[in-house]
């Protein structure tokens, strides 16, 4: 039941955007209305199906730390923990040094 509400959700919002929008995209002559809304839904549709299926990199954790020593130099470092939609982690590790 909840898959046929997001469908019909997504479904009204590409509709609602493809009103909003076409008038102002549909200024050719000679090209009937009715096609080029064809056009127009299957574009929103694809653009639609590719956001869905590619997903996000999830961050699995992220830890930052700043260590002053004693003659002025700070030491930044940063490590993160993603994780892609296909199941593959990446481990990242940025350190940096500045100098007074």
């Amino acid at each position: 039941m909840q898959g046929k509400r997001s469908a019909h959700r997504t479904k009204s919002l590409v509709n609602a955007a493809i009103r909003c929008v076409a008038p102002r995209l549909l200024l050719v002559e000679g090209i009937p209305m009715k096609t080029d809304m064809n056009g127009l839904k299957a574009m929103f549709w694809a653009l639609a199906v590719v956001a869905v299926t590619t997903g996000c990199d999830r961050t699995i954790s992220k830890s930052e730390s700043e260590k002053v020593k004693s003659d002025g130099t700070v030491e930044k470092s940063e490590k993160s923990v993603t994780e892609s939609p296909d199941g593959t982690i990446k481990k990242e590790e940025k350190s940096s040094t500045e100098k007074p």
